[in-house]
């Protein structure tokens, strides 16, 4: 339970500053990114593939962008905490 806790947020990541990196040559274009965090994530017209909005979303979007990031098929998203 502790490990799930983590992917998702919680007390210890609460204000933990984090930083993303996405890997568009990963990505399949699911689009769980954009539906589960949009104000971080969105998708290029033309290909489909993940756009990062927000390299250092701010503390509220942490955990969306946790989810967003175990949830995307293709591992794309890459959580960086500081």
């Amino acid at each position: 339970m502790t490990r799930l806790r983590k992917s998702f947020g919680g007390p210890a990541f609460e204000n933990q500053p984090m930083h993303l990196d996405v890997d568009q040559d990963r990505c399949i274009g699911a689009g769980m990114c954009v539906l589960t965090a949009p104000e971080v994530f969105d998708q290029n017209t033309e290909d489909g593939r993940v756009l990062l909005l927000a390299p250092t979303p701010p503390p509220p979007q942490h955990t969306s962008v946790r989810q967003a990031a175990h949830t995307c098929p293709a591992a794309a998203i890459t959580i960086l905490d500081r």
